[in-house]
């Protein structure tokens, strides 16, 4: 009952990425907005076409499909010791076993693929995490400059106007309480991922209005 509580209590939280694409989990919000920040165009859990021929004895989706690249990335709710988190609805044995299943498919493909798993995030950041994943699967990455950022979610969210005055309003914040980006750094609450991104462009416009 315990788990059924957990599990009903998160379908009530929406994680959302920059683009606007709902997802299961934070790790997976991370995941699209860094793939996002690159201008990596991705599906999430896709219904692609080897699905039905290949993956029948589970219910399964890849993570993430790259079409650009024909990729895919697999981020995995596991930890280092074979644990699962409370709210994923199989039990560890079973959700190891999709894991053994999927990867042993993966292999007998001709096709371009990475997995993640969540005990990596932990020792190395999901940034750098995805960023091995992208080399392995030889994926050029480059993370985006502040405007085009900026203008890249201008597309998603069409609140041009709402985010200038609040970028306006951050740097106005910062001077008159003499932060410096470095002290912003040290403050941003990097668990909520829209403040985080935003405070890192925040931060990038008070870099340039200091110079």
């Amino acid at each position: 009952e315990e788990k059924v509580r957990i599990a009903a209590s998160r379908d009530k939280k929406e994680f959302t990425t920059l683009d606007g694409t709902s997802v299961n989990s934070v790790s997976e919000v991370k995941i699209g907005n860094f793939l996002f920040s690159c201008g990596i165009d991705y599906q999430y859990e896709p219904d692609v076409e080897f699905n039905s021929r290949n993956f029948t004895e589970f219910d399964y989706r890849p993570s993430f499909y790259l079409p650009e690249h024909d990729a895919y990335l697999q981020h995995w709710e596991l930890n280092e010791d074979g644990s699962v988190p409370e709210w994923i609805e199989m039990d560890a044995e079973e959700y190891n076993k999709k894991v053994d299943w999927v990867s042993d498919k993966f292999d007998q493909m001709d096709v371009t693929y990475s997995e993640l798993y969540a005990y990596q995030y932990n020792e190395d950041g999901v940034e750098s995490t995805v960023m091995s994943a992208l080399e392995e699967c030889n994926i050029p990455y480059e993370q985006m400059q502040f405007e085009e950022l900026i203008n890249k979610i201008f597309e998603y969210e069409e609140k041009e106007s709402n985010i200038i005055n609040d970028l306006e309003d951050f740097v106005v914040s910062a001077k008159r309480y003499h932060k410096q980006p470095s002290d912003i750094e040290e403050e941003i609450d990097k668990s909520d991922e829209k403040q985080y991104w935003f405070a890192k462009c925040g931060m990038m416009v008070l870099r340039y209005y200091n110079e």
